[in-house]
């Protein structure tokens, strides 16, 4: 699908959804700074994006639909909220009831993700993504009930102390869970749809960030801004990796490419196309070694803060385990689609080969 294609079919709502996002900023309903609202912006074309490419989805449609709610949430949703006008204590609820829907729909991709990467659990995508959904709501409900029955205990030191905690256990059960996704996809238990493994990558990192970022908080670094900087960077690959699909899906050879892949579970293995460039050379001799020096420098920086007593030993097992499992999933998903990269850039340099 040509990109002016695109933004003729859904230019009036892309033009009204900016003229809104414009009349917000002008407000400072989020804040004033304008990087929030450009995030904004880029989830909201990421959404039309996918809300195109669902039609012409055959194979991992619950995927494309749970991340086309994200986006939904996220851009669309999420802004018309801020018509609402709250009284001062219903603004705590607000606030909270924002966070919950957010924090559920990215621990349901998670958990989709891992039960789809697991072939013991025989049963249809649909009741996989019931049973994701259910579970997700489970896990919010129980880990947030005292927010959710009494909201007010988010405005005592104590109370936000213990938010964040709750927030923080979310997170790293979403990158535990992806990490054992990567894990499964690196030994090739399992096939995505083209382009899917690049989007799930960056939301992979987009998860690995927020638990950094809390890690972040606690040794008092301030790191809004950065954290605000890197998200639209991934937001802004992300939406070019969702339009390189939907351009991957309106072309002639995807019937095929994607039929293959759903009778995937018949086949007694899969091998992978024999790509071979620059750029998966320099990732198979740099990747191992790159991660085990980060932590091995990170390992050595913490362990002098806590001999010179500038941390406590909690903020060190912290930082420890937090390193782990983020340098296990970087590892992991870089190496699991390292190989797939060059048959997905090629779809942008296919215009200038034929010229």
């Amino acid at each position: 699908m040509n990109l002016l294609i695109f933004i003729k079919r859904n230019s009036v709502y892309i033009v009204i959804f900016h003229l809104f996002l414009m009349y917000l900023y002008f407000k400072r309903e989020f804040s004033s700074n304008p990087i929030p609202y450009l995030n904004i912006s880029f989830y909201a074309l990421t959404y039309f994006i996918i809300q195109d490419s669902l039609a012409k989805t055959r194979f991992n449609k619950e995927v494309v639909v749970l991340f086309m709610s994200l986006f939904l949430y996220l851009s669309i949703l999420f802004s018309i909220s801020k018509l609402i006008k709250f009284s001062e204590e219903q603004i705590v609820l607000e606030y909270i009831l924002s966070e919950l829907i957010i924090r559920f729909l990215l621990l349901t991709i998670s958990i989709y993700l891992f039960i789809y990467a697991h072939k013991f659990i025989r049963t249809s995508e649909l009741i996989k993504l019931f049973y994701s959904v259910s579970l997700s709501l489970i896990i919010i409900l129980a880990n947030f009930n005292r927010y959710i029955l009494f909201p007010n205990l988010i405005n005592t030191n104590r109370g936000f102390s213990l938010w964040q905690n709750k927030n923080y256990s979310i997170m790293v059960i979403c990158i535990i869970l992806l990490l054992i996704f990567w894990y499964k996809y690196y030994h090739k238990i399992f096939v995505l749809s083209e382009y899917l493994n690049s989007i799930i990558f960056i939301f992979t990192l987009i998860n690995l960030i927020e638990p950094v970022h809390y890690l972040a908080i606690q040794w008092k670094f301030d790191n809004w801004f950065k954290g605000q900087m890197i998200n639209l960077i991934l937001i802004i690959l992300m939406m070019i990796f969702w339009y390189a699909r939907l351009v991957y899906l309106n072309s002639e050879g995807s019937i095929e490419n994607e039929r293959y892949l759903m009778n995937f579970q018949y086949l007694n293995g899969f091998v992978a196309k024999p790509h071979k460039n620059l750029l998966s050379n320099l990732f198979v001799k740099s990747t191992t070694s790159t991660i085990l020096l980060t932590f091995l420098g990170i390992t050595v920086i913490t362990l002098l803060l806590y001999i010179t007593k500038k941390l406590t030993f909690f903020l060190l097992l912290n930082t420890f385990f937090i390193s782990i499992i983020v340098l296990l999933a970087l590892f992991f998903s870089i190496n699991s689609i390292k190989k797939d990269w060059q048959n997905q850039i090629s779809i942008f340099l296919k215009d200038k080969i034929n010229k």
